[in-house]
């Protein structure tokens, strides 16, 4: 897990989840985020390859349990 920042405004927590590599997820974690380009106020931010959000920006129902490791920390 990548020990960055969280990208949320005004979030300083440290480590996350990266953003999904599928353009459909990624693009709704960004309109979910809600953070602005810093060059262009218009448009929305485009995170880089080591962006992450911290798990408090995301409730119970946003992972999925894998039945074969029992790992609880994937995302929907």
């Amino acid at each position: 897990m990548p020990s960055n920042c969280c990208c949320v405004p005004g979030c300083h927590e440290r480590g996350g989840h990266v953003f999904p590599s599928n353009i459909t997820g990624k693009k709704e974690w960004i309109v979910a985020i809600k953070r602005l380009d810093e060059e262009d106020k218009t448009k929305l931010w485009q995170p880089s390859k080591s962006a992450v959000v911290c798990k408090k920006h995301f409730t119970a129902d946003d992972y999925v349990t894998d039945t074969i490791k029992g790992n609880h920390n994937l995302i929907k």
